[in-house]
């Protein structure tokens, strides 16, 4: 018999197939919500603490609510319930529904809340061995990208004319200082004389658990790592470029636009890197990664 599959809404576990939402709902129709996602490794959410203090501050700054501690206990029940061995959990809050489109928030915010596991298929083993390509583009998203909103149409946009250009990924660029942020769907790294740069956090950055934890495995291999603005021009001289997100983990670039980029031998900065979070990843879930077979760990 197949197992029916459970999520979490304001408040209530219940099947898939009987979960309905409001056509009334800010995040409906106006976009109004914030969102996280978590990989789940061998029945273990990775990073599972530091994806939702990221979830509470970005509630912080629109005026919700969100209890970690209670968040914590959904994702686990769902994990149990779901039989979710490997696979992703999505939370979504929004401003919530108070039967009425208007502009005009009531003065007692009462959020909707869904949580839900999803199974996943990983990424093309090429795209780690042979690397991504990337596209620059203009940045024309809103001032608060720090915080992981549900209104992600700018970053669908660009993306999707970057891949009808035959790119996976596109790298949002400031329209007038050419600076680099980072990408529709990941942070962007690059090495340069063996030095590891990243665009700081700040409003036009959202800070990624897994940058952080990149940053954190550089530093453990002692490679020099540099947490500062750089332009276009930069970028596109490196001598290695990778993104990270979530989903993608650390994935190596091929070329940017135009540019071809080498993909370096198992002593590059982004083999070591690569190497250091699947270790990262394998020491917290005690499981053994798929991607181990690539570099021989």
């Amino acid at each position: 018999m197949e197992t029916k599959k459970i999520l979490f809404l304001n408040g209530e576990f219940i099947e898939f197939n009987k979960a309905q939402i409001s056509i009334h709902d800010y995040g409906f129709n106006f976009a109004c919500g914030i969102y996280e996602v978590i990989r789940i490794y061998n029945d273990i959410p990775f990073q599972l603490y530091e994806h939702l203090k990221r979830f509470e501050e970005s509630a912080k700054l629109i005026g919700l609510e969100i209890s970690v501690d209670e968040l914590k206990k959904v994702c686990m029940h769902l994990i149990k319930v779901n039989l979710q061995k490997n696979g992703t959990i999505y939370i979504q809050a929004t401003f919530g529904n108070y039967n009425v489109r208007s502009h005009k928030l009531p003065e007692k915010i009462i959020p909707t809340l869904l949580v839900y596991t999803n199974d996943f298929s990983d990424y093309s083993k090429n795209y780690y061995v042979s690397g991504v390509r990337l596209k620059t583009v203009i940045d024309d998203r809103w001032e608060n990208c720090h915080i992981k909103s549900i209104a992600l149409l700018p970053n669908l946009i660009s993306l999707n004319k970057s891949i009808a250009d035959g790119y996976n990924e596109c790298i949002m660029i400031d329209r007038d200082n050419r600076n680099v942020y980072e990408g529709a769907t990941s942070n962007v790294f690059c090495v340069k004389d063996k030095e590891l740069y990243t665009p700081p956090k700040s409003n036009k950055t959202l800070s990624g658990i897994t940058r952080s934890v990149v940053i954190e495995v550089a530093k453990s291999l002692g490679i020099s790592i540099k947490e500062v603005q750089f332009d276009e021009f930069f970028l596109k001289s490196s001598d290695e470029i990778f993104i990270t997100s979530t989903t993608k983990e650390v994935m190596p670039a091929n070329c940017i636009d135009d540019v071809k980029l080498l993909i370096s031998n198992s002593d590059s900065i982004v083999k070591q890197i690569m190497k250091g979070f699947l270790q990262r990843v394998e020491d917290q879930t005690m499981s053994m990664h798929w991607k181990r077979s690539l570099f021989e760990l």
